[in-house]
């Protein structure tokens, strides 16, 4: 059944909490992630010339976000600290994001993305007022909401 709402209270961009490993960051602008399950139906003889079922399928997860740049470099450098040589964020091991929705009569979402390691990213600046920003591509294993996930069975 779907809640009831309080004072018509909805969740919304002020309702974010994000978390990147395991400490809060305010400075995120924008945050994107998708999961994907591609299934395909097996067929055979019969009258019916219908599907005999489908398959489990292939798990596809995937993120990026958009952060003020001075967080980012303090992401960066905790990223860069525990890597191998203490100064490639891309090489630091893999690590969680968490994203909660938090709002007043309604019940909290947790969104993990999981063994997120980053892939690319994107800066571009102009003449203005907008503070400095960097788009940043990561590479996802797996996204569970509220601890439940679009594919069963654990990822090894």
């Amino acid at each position: 059944m779907d809640a009831v709402r309080i004072n018509g209270n909805l969740y919304s961009w002020g309702s974010i909490e994000a978390y990147f490993l395991g400490e809060p960051y305010r400075g995120i602008t924008a945050i994107s992630f998708a999961q994907n399950r591609e299934r395909s139906k097996g067929y055979g003889t019969g009258n019916h010339r219908g599907a005999r079922g489908r398959t489990k399928g292939q798990y596809e997860a995937e993120a990026s976000f958009t952060m003020a740049a001075d967080s980012y470099d303090k992401l960066c450098a905790a990223l860069a600290s525990m890597s191998p040589d203490g100064q490639s964020y891309g090489d630091a091991p893999p690590f969680l994001i968490v994203i909660q929705y938090v709002e007043a009569g309604l019940s909290p979402v947790t969104i993990e993305i999981q063994d997120c390691v980053i892939s690319g990213e994107s800066i571009s600046e102009s003449e203005g007022t907008d503070q400095s920003v960097v788009e940043v591509t990561v590479d996802v294993m797996r996204i569970t909401r509220n601890g439940r996930s679009l594919a069963a069975g654990d990822i090894v």
